[in-house]
């Protein structure tokens, strides 16, 4: 009897409109991926019959295991500037955050969300809490509306920012790629038989 190949990870995103990281991340159960999405994406897992392919499971635990201490360089910032701590997740950049996460924990960081307007907090205290964690990098996510300027020195810092709505540095800037993703996207539907495609989005990102 011919056995059937086993789907992976990259074909459950692309089936589901959402990254390979975010599959991944939702079927460990991690707290960065809403609830929701976890559901819909364990679900669809189920329906498909995925399942973990058990040499590829071997090596992660592998290579988990001989992860030494002194693979750690340090910790990095994920600074977030909505009027609550988790407003950002309900509107904002999660998917940047999904893949910062991941690709600081396979060099060797860690990255902690802090939450710019905790408070009692103003932009020297925050200073001196980056530095009393020891925190080498930041990472500025897209801000709540456009032209947002934040007072916190940065000097000594190593900085980078996602998208164009934080203006008080010159930094170097994480983008998606619109039209590249909104081709590959289309490449995509059509590929699964889509042929009259249409596009809703809100007049702010028109």
């Amino acid at each position: 009897m011919e056995r059937k190949p086993r789907i992976t990870i990259k074909q459950m995103a692309a089936q589901l409109g959402v990254s390979h990281t975010t599959v991944s991340l939702a079927l460990r159960e991690h707290p960065s991926i809403p609830p929701k999405t976890r559901d819909r994406i364990k679900e669809h897992a189920q329906k498909v019959g995925y399942r973990p392919d058990p040499m590829l499971a071997s090596l992660v635990a592998y290579r988990q295991r001989n992860r030494s201490e002194q693979s750690f360089k340090g910790a990095l910032a994920w600074l977030t500037n909505y009027p609550t701590h988790d407003g950002w997740r309900k509107v904002g950049p999660v998917g940047y955050f999904t893949g910062a996460m991941r690709r600081a924990d396979e060099l060797g960081y860690r990255l902690d969300e802090i939450w710019l307007n905790e408070p009692g907090m103003d932009a020297k205290r925050m200073r001196q809490v980056l530095i009393a964690r020891n925190i080498r990098g930041l990472l500025f996510p897209p801000q709540p509306v456009p032209g947002t300027k934040i007072a916190l020195n940065i000097d000594g810092f190593a900085a980078v920012k996602f998208g164009y709505t934080l203006a008080s540095y010159q930094l170097p800037v994480v983008m998606n790629h619109q039209f590249r993703n909104m081709m590959f996207l289309i490449e995509q539907l059509t590929r699964i038989g889509y042929r009259r495609i249409g596009l809703a989005m809100p007049v702010i990102n028109d």
